[in-house]
């Protein structure tokens, strides 16, 4: 875990070095986004979650218009992050405004930010970047059936005190959901190499909760 720390602390110094050279500012701002991801209900959406994304930025760097827009909305996508809200993302997306608009960032289109976070919850794109980062966050769901499933248990305990039969009932209508779209994933990369797979996890989920 330490090292995944460091990686993501360097990536994150590196882009907001290009707006500014106080280090302690920057040192402040880690230590914000830090706190967050280490909340200790998270065994899911953390720090491991982020880095995971940014292994799939290094792979796919060369499709991304906007790297340092696509890199803070990686940062900040899931920074809010409440089982019990509905409004997760839409948090999230403010507390990133707030943050690039008080360092007064320049050549760096808020509104970007924002459609790329919001729709890692809709799922729905309108660019290029935005569907990469949508894909890059459902890429878990096309792994093997042993990383899936490892997946499903953290989600469980993100969850944890929600009853199995609330959870259940909702967690198989979000599998529904995925199953009846056209394509789970947006980009031609990632319904490629994941779609058929993520497909047949979300079936054996599924298959698993009927037997409950």
């Amino acid at each position: 875990m330490k090292f995944i720390q460091m990686e993501l602390k360097n990536r994150f110094e590196k882009v907001f070095l290009k707006y500014t050279t106080d280090k302690t500012v920057i040192e402040e701002l880690w230590e914000g986004l830090h706190k967050h991801y280490s909340e200790s209900f998270r065994a899911y959406h953390n720090l491991t979650h982020l880095n995971e994304l940014f292994s799939y930025l290094d792979m796919y760097s060369s499709e991304i218009e906007d790297l340092t827009e696509f890199i803070l909305a990686i940062f900040y996508h899931d920074i809010i992050y409440n089982v019990w809200k509905k409004d997760n993302e839409e948090k999230s997306a403010d507390f990133a405004v707030k943050v690039l608009n008080k360092l007064k960032l320049q050549n760096v289109n808020t509104a970007n930010i924002t459609a790329h976070i919001l729709a890692t919850k809709t799922h729905t794109s309108n660019s290029n970047d935005t569907s990469f980062l949508i894909d890059f966050d459902l890429a878990i769901l096309g792994q093997s059936w042993e990383v899936y499933l490892d997946y499903t248990k953290k989600i469980r305990t993100e969850y944890k005190t929600v009853p199995n039969i609330i959870y259940y009932k909702g967690r198989k209508k979000v599998l529904e959901h995925f199953l009846n779209k056209k394509s789970i994933f947006t980009t031609a990369i990632f319904k490629n190499k994941y779609e058929d797979i993520a497909r047949t996890n979300l079936k054996s989920e599924i298959e698993l909760i009927n037997k409950r």
